[in-house]
């Protein structure tokens, strides 16, 4: 539910940060990009564990996609 909830956020933060302008946008986009290289092994460890990665990979993908959406 935790996982569901922050994607949710996202898609609410994210229609405030497509709008303010790359000056605010760029320094943000930069520190995201160094957090995604470290969150993506730990996401991959998640996904491995038995019972857990089928559980949560849905809610994980879109929360993924909607992150690299705001980056890109």
């Amino acid at each position: 539910p935790n996982l569901k909830n922050i994607v949710t956020e996202i898609d609410t933060f994210s229609g405030t940060f497509v709008g303010l302008n790359d000056e605010v946008r760029g320094p943000v986009i930069t520190l995201a990009k160094g957090a995604f290289k470290e969150l993506e092994p730990v996401v991959g460890k998640v996904l491995e564990i038995p019972g857990v990665g089928d559980v949560v990979k849905p809610t994980m993908d879109s929360l993924l996609e909607k992150l690299n959406q705001l980056v890109e």
